[in-house]
């Protein structure tokens, strides 16, 4: 009787244990599912939350993506169109200077023109008296040939002077210079103008010559100018050429007084001159010093001195094939 009790006791222990186990399966299962759909709903809350943002960043994105393009395309735009700009300046800043060269070579021919004028006279009338020499006839047409030889090469000098060199040339400073004065020079010497070039090295540079030269030709008509203008007595220009290890420096120095302090810092801005009423352009200096930098990798600098204005180009020397 008591086994059959106890047998009884641990069958009805087996089923409350199982229904037990049973009920805290259930209870787990429904944790489960409970805790599934808190995730789900969390899910499409964060969905519905987080969407319209990725659909405004990628909005934005687009947009900045675009603005990015357009500006590019305007920096693009604006790039071409100041290389456009300063093309037009520097043919404008060309013409100028053409028409001061044709005065100038109007000055140069002056003197050959009246010689070869004065020689011919006297030939005819050798040959209207009768007084024809063979020897004297062969010696003035001899100085006619040389007279119209350096009429020939004026004419080549301002050919060449407005050609666009399309490759850098090394070339000396001495004949840069030499070459740029065949231009001016006599011009200066009809106004008593004194110049005076100090140039005794021999340094040599690889650049565009000819924008050099134009540069030299510009310094030296506005040093001219401000001296005419403000007539000073003893006029002079100086060209003065020194060189450091790595640098050329070919100063150009008059004794016109220097450029008022008020306006030095404005002397290279696009269309400022103080000769309006001389109908400067004001794209002169300017010109030279885009020349220099930019063509030409070096500096146009300028300075009062106790004579006058000073303007100095910088350029690297070239040394044994090679530019410092």
């Amino acid at each position: 009787m008591h086994n059959i009790l106890v047998t009884e006791i641990d069958t009805f222990v087996l089923l409350l244990q199982k229904e037990s186990e049973q009920k805290i399966q259930n209870i787990v299962n429904i944790e489960t599912i409970l805790i599934i759909l808190l995730l789900f709903v969390l899910l499409i809350e964060a969905f519905y939350i987080f969407l319209p943002a990725e659909k405004e960043i990628r909005t934005k994105t687009i947009a900045l993506k675009k603005s990015n393009e357009n500006l590019e395309e305007r920096i693009s735009l604006e790039i071409k169109k100041n290389q456009e700009q300063t093309s037009y300046m520097l043919q404008q800043s060309r013409l100028a200077q053409m028409g001061e060269m044709i005065s100038m070579i109007a000055h140069q021919w002056r003197q050959p023109l009246a010689s070869i004028s004065a020689i011919s006279g006297t030939l005819t009338l050798d040959l209207m008296l009768d007084n024809f020499n063979n020897k004297f006839f062969k010696e003035r047409l001899e100085a006619i040939s040389e007279l119209t030889q350096h009429l020939s090469v004026t004419i080549d000098d301002f050919r060449t002077f407005f050609k666009n060199d399309k490759k850098e040339e090394v070339s000396e400073v001495k004949s840069i210079i030499n070459e740029s004065i065949s231009i001016i020079g006599q011009t200066l010497k009809n106004k008593n103008i004194n110049l005076i070039v100090n140039c005794e090295d021999q340094p040599q540079i690889k650049s565009y010559t000819n924008e050099i030269k134009q540069v030299l030709l510009n310094l030296m008509k506005n040093s001219e100018d401000i001296l005419l203008d403000k007539k000073i007595k003893e006029p002079k220009i100086w060209i003065n050429v020194h060189k450091t290890d790595t640098e050329i420096y070919i100063s150009i120095e008059d004794n016109a007084g220097g450029i008022p302090k008020d306006i030095t810092e404005q002397v290279f801005d696009p269309y400022f001159s103080t000769k309006k009423e001389k109908d400067g352009t004001g794209l002169g200096l300017y010109m030279s010093k885009i020349i220099i930098q930019e063509h030409c990798r070096g500096k146009l600098l300028v300075e009062n001195t106790s004579n006058g204005a000073l303007f100095t180009i910088v350029l690297p020397i070239y040394f044994n094939g090679e530019e410092t």
